[in-house]
């Protein structure tokens, strides 16, 4: 089951909010902006308030404003306040169109921070979302449809808003389809996809200018530039890195960099995958140029067109423990087909023998600095994978390649458990025999209750008993 970032820090939020917040309606088929928007029944004097901008208005910090389903034509400012802005039926049901206007939909201008939050909004018709010199964390909404000179569905200015589990589809720029970045660290982006996006000039989902992003567990899937950097461009990123970690990027097509272009800037691309991009010239998986030192650890890099991993005179690429098709200097990398489950699909998981399989380097994965399993530990290397499953994980039915039990690319491949193996030990025997006594009986959820009927009895002896010895390699 994929674990979602977003429910974390929800709870993040509720934790600091004012015990004395209010909760104001807004219902945009029988709401009246005179009414209250104490009750969401539509009837005066309580009733909820009909447009999304009265209620903000009307807000103060730590208030949570819900809004009913349907499709409101406004543009709205957050105005600097801290206040939990959600669309109760979720994006698919509650949409902010901006009519066809060139400005922003969406405005946080004024200082907003981590306690203002956007959740579950489609966000359309207009220029997207503008955040300049804030914070504001966005949750579980959609950007499709928004077209800008600079940054299609979100532009950030000197901002650093948190983007969990967000999905940009078919927004238009000059630079960066999707998103525009410039000064500063630059945004946090999980679990976010984004995918037929287009730029004119670079950055078909991303550009960043003198800016930084964190993308992790990300999904970059037909976007296109027609210049650089099909899905992410990036020139002279500043005091921010670019960093995608459990990334994937696939089917993304440029001039330069069909998948990542790096100009004057130090990238670090780990346990990501770039399969199946373009480049018209050169770089069909990453292209870096104008004294660029991009590194590639635990990356897969295969079946780009025109070149998997290319530079000028003056940049060099760091690739350690990679899979790169025709191979590249460095130590760990290999060249082997990945066997990824079925590319033309862009489903790019292991099959069960793929040479990536516990061959990558454990001590480069970075650290889980976001905290992504809530256990306040951020040193400890990030746990999951794009899909949200465990990052370390033994096959023991594949040679140990690499430094440490993770696997090259995006995706943990996850081997089927041995039958009777209790204790995981990666045998069957009399510690196993002893759990399945001592948990004997009632005992939903624990390990010993095999066959998951809530009890531990003959059926979970039997299954023990029956795969007696050592797990099959």
């Amino acid at each position: 089951m994929r674990r979602t970032p977003a429910v974390y820090l929800i709870a993040a939020i509720v934790l600091t909010t004012p015990a004395h917040a209010d909760t104001i309606h807004v219902d945009g088929g029988c709401g009246d902006d005179a009414w209250t928007g104490a009750s969401d029944a539509c009837r005066a004097p309580d009733g909820p308030l009909q447009t999304v901008q009265a209620a903000i208005d009307a807000a103060v910090d730590g208030d949570e404003i819900r809004v009913a389903a349907g499709v409101y034509d406004e543009r709205i400012d957050l105005l600097g306040k801290a206040v939990h802005l959600i669309g109760t039926d979720g994006a698919a049901a509650t949409v902010l169109d901006g009519g066809g206007d060139t400005l922003p939909v969406v405005s946080c201008v004024l200082g907003e921070a981590a306690d203002t939050v956007i959740e579950g909004f489609t966000i359309t018709g207009g220029a997207g979302m503008r955040n300049e010199g804030t914070s504001a964390t966005v949750l579980a909404c959609r950007f499709t449809g928004n077209a800008a000179v600079t940054g299609g569905a979100i532009s950030n200015c000197m901002a650093s808003p948190s983007i969990t589990d967000c999905l940009f589809l078919d927004n238009t720029a000059d630079d960066g389809g999707a998103m525009f970045n410039t000064g500063g660290d630059g945004p946090v982006l999980i679990g976010c996809r984004f995918e037929g996006n287009t730029a004119t000039g670079s950055g078909g989902a991303i550009r960043n200018e003198g800016a930084g992003a964190l993308m992790v567990g990300c999904v970059f899937f037909d976007n296109h530039a027609t210049d650089r950097g099909g899905a992410v461009s990036s020139v002279q990123a500043g005091s921010g890195l670019v960093v995608p970690i459990n990334c994937v990027f696939a089917a993304n097509s440029a001039a330069f960099g069909g998948a990542i272009h790096n100009e004057a800037t130090a990238s670090d691309a780990t346990n990501s995958t770039l399969v199946g991009n373009v480049a018209f010239v050169d770089g069909g998986g990453m292209y870096s140029e104008l004294i660029s030192h991009p590194t590639a650890r635990n990356c897969i890099v295969w079946g780009n067109t025109n070149g998997e991993i290319e530079v000028d005179v003056t940049s060099i690429s760091h690739v350690h423990y990679c899979n790169v098709l025709g191979g590249f200097i460095g130590p760990g990398n290999i060249d082997a087909d990945p066997l990824c489950v079925d590319p033309a699909t862009g489903d790019l998981r292991l099959q069960a023998g793929s040479p990536c399989i516990d061959a990558a380097d454990a001590a480069v994965v970075p650290e889980d600095t976001l905290d992504l399993d809530r256990d306040g530990d951020t040193t400890e290397p990030t746990p999951y994978d794009a899909d949200g499953l465990p990052r370390f994980v033994d096959d023991r039915a594949t040679a140990d390649t690499g430094v440490g039990l993770v696997d090259i690319g995006a995706y943990e491949f996850q081997p089927s458990p041995c039958d009777g193996d209790v204790d995981g030990s990666g045998d069957v025997g009399f510690s196993d025999l002893l759990l399945i006594i001592v948990s004997w009986g009632p005992c939903r959820g624990c390990p010993a209750d095999l066959d998951g009927d809530g009890d531990v009895g003959n059926i979970d002896l039997i299954t023990v008993l029956a795969h007696w010895g050592d797990c099959p390699r």
